[in-house]
């Protein structure tokens, strides 16, 4: 719709006249531009309500995967990771590593592994949480999922980079052995 807008009201022949639109037309046109536009604020605070409720059925399981994969897909953006620790998100994404499905323990690891990577104010908020033990703990669990175990070996990997008071925890803690 917004393509064949855009090309009916180009003219072609006559580049200087200038077209002006009528109210209905700007009204559309802003209201497509809306539409296209998120707020990444109220997406947050309802994926992260989703992250605090309990897991007592399988689509609250699902509205917590899902809630994990919309902040995983945003916090690759510096600001946006920030904006999840300022909103309090953090902490109960962390809380996900406890979770009794595996599935909902992967995508924590993963979004955590995004969020701290090469962010030194949120590695050590992470750390606060008590993260690196449960992400070692995931790791070491035989039993646990591959995909689980990948995602707390590169969330381990991001959370102590470039941070030595992590690595040196992660060295008193004899490492993932």
């Amino acid at each position: 719709n917004l393509l064949n807008w855009s090309t009916s009201i180009t003219n072609t022949s006559t580049s200087s006249v200038n077209t002006t639109l009528d109210p209905e037309r700007i009204r559309w046109l802003q209201e497509a531009m809306n539409s296209m536009l998120e707020n990444t604020t109220d997406v947050f605070r309802q994926s992260i309500a989703n992250l605090q409720d309990p897991e007592i059925d399988i689509e609250s399981v699902e509205r917590k995967e899902r809630a994990l994969e919309i902040i995983r897909d945003r916090v690759d953006h510096l600001d946006l990771a920030v904006g999840l620790d300022n909103m309090g998100g953090l902490k109960p994404t962390v809380d996900c590593l406890d979770s009794v499905h595996s599935s909902i323990r992967w995508r924590a690891a993963d979004v955590i592994a995004v969020a701290v990577i090469n962010h030194e104010k949120l590695q050590q908020t992470a750390m606060g949480y008590g993260t690196l033990e449960k992400l070692m703990r995931l790791y070491i669990n035989r039993t646990e999922t591959v995909e689980t175990r990948t995602k707390a070996l590169h969330a381990v990997s991001a959370l102590v980079r470039g941070n030595s008071t992590a690595e040196l925890r992660f060295l008193h803690g004899q490492g993932l052995a």
